[in-house]
C-alpha cells in the first residue's frame, strides 16, 4: 500500500466520516473507517453503545457540522504496492510480515474488511505523524466492544 499524505490531510480527525459512520461507531464501536480500541473501547462500553438513536444522530450531526481546521485532500491510493505484494511478498522483510501477518484482515490492498476490521490504507491512526496510538494498538491489540457484533 502506498498513500500519499501532505501537510494538509483529508486523513486527519473525521475528515472521511460520514454522519452514518460516526453514529455506527459510537453505537458499536466500529464502522467502515475504524474500531475502537484504547480508552475508547470503554466510552462504548459503559456510554455511547447506551445512548438512543436520536442522541446518536445529534451527536454525528454536530460533528460533521464542525469545519476543518485546514484545506484537507484526500488519500491517493496506488495498488501497485498491492500487486508487488501479491507476486513476491518474501522479497523484503516488512512485506513478508505484512503477507502473513496482517493480510488476513486488512486485505493484501489494506482496505480492510468494512465494518469489521478497518483499512489501513487511507487510516489516520496509521497516517499520523505521531505514532503512539498505532503503536499501542499493533502491540495490544484492540479490545471487542460489547456490541462490536451488533452492526
Amino acid at each position: 500500500m502506498v498513500c500519499t499524505k501532505s501537510s494538509q490531510r483529508h486523513a486527519d480527525g473525521l475528515g472521511t466520516w460520514s454522519t452514518k459512520d460516526i453514529g455506527e461507531f459510537l453505537e458499536h464501536g466500529h464502522n467502515r473507517v475504524g474500531s475502537a480500541f484504547g480508552s475508547m473501547t470503554d466510552v462504548i462500553n459503559n456510554s455511547t453503545s447506551y445512548f438512543s438513536d436520536s442522541d446518536i444522530q445529534a451527536i454525528a450531526v454536530y460533528l460533521t457540522s464542525l469545519p476543518a481546521t485546514s484545506a484537507q485532500q484526500a488519500v491517493a491510493y496506488d495498488n501497485a504496492t498491492t500487486d508487488t505484494l501479491r507476486n513476491s511478498p518474501t522479497t523484503q522483510p516488512g512485506a513478508a510480515i505484512y503477507a502473513s501477518d496482517c493480510a488476513s484482515c486488512h486485505g493484501y490492498d489494506a482496505k480492510g474488511f468494512a465494518s469489521y476490521m478497518p483499512a489501513l490504507a487511507g487510516n489516520p491512526v496509521v497516517l499520523d505523524e505521531n505514532p503512539s496510538s498505532l503503536i499501542n494498538v499493533v502491540l495490544n491489540g484492540s479490545v471487542t466492544t460489547r456490541r462490536q457484533g451488533d452492526a
